[in-house]
Order: C-alpha cells, then sequence, then structure tokens
C-alpha cells in the first residue's frame, strides 16, 4: 500500500475497518508539519492491548481495550501502539 510522505507498508488486521482508520490518522499525522521553532517533545502515544480497559488512561501500565477508543481519543500528532493479541 503506498500513501502520502511516502509510507509504504502492509496493513494486516482482523477487523480491516480498524486497520484503515489507523492507517488513514497515521497518514494526516505525517502530512502535518511542525509549527516553526516548536521545540522537540515526545509523541503522546495511545496503548491498546487486549486486556485493556475503554475506561483506562491507554499506557502502557493502562492500556485501552478497542482501537476505536483510541481513535476517539486520539489528537493530530499523536500515535496509537496496537500490542499483540487476538
Amino acid at each position: 500500500m503506498r500513501g502520502t510522505g511516502g509510507f509504504t507498508g502492509t496493513v494486516r488486521s482482523n477487523a480491516g475497518v480498524w486497520a484503515g482508520a489507523v492507517l488513514g490518522a497515521a497518514l494526516s499525522a505525517m502530512a502535518l508539519p511542525a509549527p516553526a521553532g516548536a521545540a522537540a517533545t515526545a509523541t503522546p502515544t495511545m496503548v491498546v492491548a487486549t486486556n485493556g480497559d475503554d475506561s483506562a488512561a491507554g499506557t502502557l501500565d493502562h492500556p485501552l481495550r478497542t482501537i476505536q477508543k483510541a481513535v476517539d481519543k486520539a489528537q493530530p500528532g499523536d500515535v496509537i501502539a496496537v500490542r499483540a493479541g487476538t
């Protein structure tokens, strides 16, 4: 699959709808330039895992359960990390 910004990769998911949403969010974030003079900061990351809870913070220690919840909470430039599992 080829998208904007030179991204080349394969998206595999049990739920193709989610993969498209995550890929779309990633490509949108890649297209946004950093503001001039912006200080380097850590990119906010939300974690999704099969043992998560959608009322959790979305951190590594307290992951979200569903990709949809992460997408709903995401802001431009955020990263959604999906841990292995089925």
